[in-house]
């Protein structure tokens, strides 16, 4: 029994594709933590020549599709055929790299537009960022950026990085707020006052794009997204404001905000019950399917 670049056996790949889910969007699910550096950005697409193999009488060279090895193989002859559209990508590993790799000179740019996307911290003012250093804020806002744009490619959408950052300066900030260096949400609060500490929008735009590719076979759209950080973060709020009431003296118990990516699965499953229950159907049939294929091994052994 075959499987396919998906990781999906040929029968389940068919099964997905009844449902009208994506196979490439079933790989067993998205590695999260420190398995994000080997997710894949998308850089650019390219064209490139196929190459045809044909059956002949003599010997010929031929070349490996998948390697480009040139070999002198019996009875084979090889040519290229019309070119076809790829896409080039490289690791968000690999990026990370990149901003060490910049120039002093160039970091200023990079910075002042990661700032104006909103991929740093909200504490952190333009005033504060260290131009021409390699500082950590910068190194957190540049893989912030790379998270994300990785996490559009998983969920079948080609977006570069430089989109990415691009997109979230739209509206990520007030002119107001561009103008003067100074992020509207530092303004805090007296000291006897509640202080609600809000997981970075980005952030959660990133997991949610990765869960909601896992369970529904697409990523959601830029609305959706939206619309989840706004839940997410009232839900931080609701939590941090119920234990701020249970620690005066009398002290008491308050109940934690959830986990970002049950709060995102539950969301899924919630808008689109539909697609989940195929996408769980799917991937538990090629569990079956698996199992039953080293049954069959076993036994033949």
């Amino acid at each position: 029994m075959g499987t396919n670049a998906s990781g999906l056996s040929d029968p389940s790949k068919q099964l997905a594709t009844q449902w009208g889910i994506d196979p490439n969007m079933l790989t067993g699910g998205v590695s999260y933590g420190s398995g994000d550096d080997d997710m894949r950005v998308f850089k650019g697409t390219s064209r490139r020549p196929t190459v045809v193999t044909k059956k002949t009488g003599g010997k010929a060279n031929v070349i490996d599709p998948k390697t480009g090895a040139i070999g002198e193989v019996e009875g084979w002859s090889s040519g290229y055929g019309p070119e076809e559209e790829q896409d080039e990508t490289d690791t968000v590993g690999n990026f990370k790299k990149e901003y060490y790799r910049k120039p002093p000179g160039e970091l200023g740019q990079l910075k002042r537009r990661l700032w104006e996307a909103g991929m740093y911290d909200a504490s952190v003012n333009w005033e504060d960022i260290r131009q021409n250093d390699y500082d950590d804020d910068t190194r957190d806002a540049w893989g912030r950026a790379l998270g994300r744009a990785a996490a559009f490619y998983d969920a079948g959408r080609k977006l570069t990085v430089d989109e990415v950052i691009e997109m979230a300066r739209q509206d990520a900030m007030t002119e107001e707020e561009r103008l003067s260096g100074k992020r509207s949400t530092t303004s805090g609060p007296p000291r006897d006052r509640l202080s609600v500490r809000l997981t970075h929008p980005d952030d959660i735009k990133t997991e949610a794009m990765k869960v909601s590719a896992k369970i529904l076979g697409r990523g959601w759209s830029e609305d959706q997204l939206n619309r989840f950080v706004a839940t997410f973060q009232s839900m931080e709020r609701a939590a941090q404001a119920q234990q701020y009431g249970a620690t005066g003296e009398a002290g008491g118990t308050y109940t934690a905000a959830p986990d970002m990516a049950t709060a995102a699965e539950n969301e899924a499953r919630r808008q689109d019950p539909v697609a989940a229950g195929a996408t769980d159907y799917v991937g538990a049939y090629n569990m079956i399917l698996e199992a039953f294929q080293t049954l069959g091994a076993g036994a033949t052994g």
